[in-house]
């Protein structure tokens, strides 16, 4: 994961902040009784971080004030949402919503 971060980010503060984030996630899953097939926990911790990625991307112009003077900042590196639990479908490698 840290390889496919370092070649996708640039800032270590990024790399760190996703790499948590995803671990976060993986960690929800399995507390949570999502994870359907233990032995492919690879395939499920991927997608969490691409998906992770993914939200990252969107929410990273959301960090730059037009003016300048700080207002309309949003200090939230991930975009807000609500979202349905997720379980890993380990047989595609994707995540889906139960």
């Amino acid at each position: 994961m840290q390889l496919k971060l370092r070649s996708k980010l640039d800032s270590p503060d990024a790399i760190e902040d996703v790499k948590q984030e995803s671990f976060v996630r993986v960690l929800t899953l399995i507390t949570s009784g999502k994870v359907r097939q233990p032995d492919r926990l690879g395939a499920c911790v991927n997608s969490v971080c691409n998906n992770v990625l993914r939200e990252y991307y969107r929410g990273s112009g959301r960090n730059i004030s037009m003016s300048g003077d700080g207002e309309g900042e949003d200090d939230s590196t991930f975009p807000r949402t609500t979202r349905r639990p997720r379980q890993c479908d380990y047989e595609s490698g994707k995540e889906e919503s139960s």
